[in-house]
C-alpha cells in the first residue's frame, strides 16, 4: 500500500487543505515512478473548482 498526501489552497477560505491518497500499487505498477505519477493524477482529479493544487507528498509504503 502506498500513502500520499495532496495539498491544495482554497481561494475562498484562504486555507490549506490536505487529502490522503491511498492505493495498492504492488499489483499494478513496476516502479515507484509509476506509483508517483498515478498519485499525481489522482491528486489533480481530486482538486475542487475553487482550489489550486499545491503539492504531493509521499508519506509511506507498507505491505498487508
Amino acid at each position: 500500500m502506498y500513502l500520499f498526501e495532496a495539498k491544495y489552497y482554497d481561494f475562498d477560505s484562504e486555507k490549506e487543505i490536505a487529502r490522503k491518497i491511498e492505493f495498492d500499487g504492488d499489483n499494478f505498477f513496476q516502479t515507484e515512478k509509476e506509483c508517483y505519477i498515478y498519485a499525481m493524477s489522482k491528486a489533480y482529479d481530486m482538486k475542487q473548482e475553487n482550489e489550486c493544487f499545491d503539492s504531493l507528498e509521499f508519506m509511506t509504503v507498507w505491505s498487508l
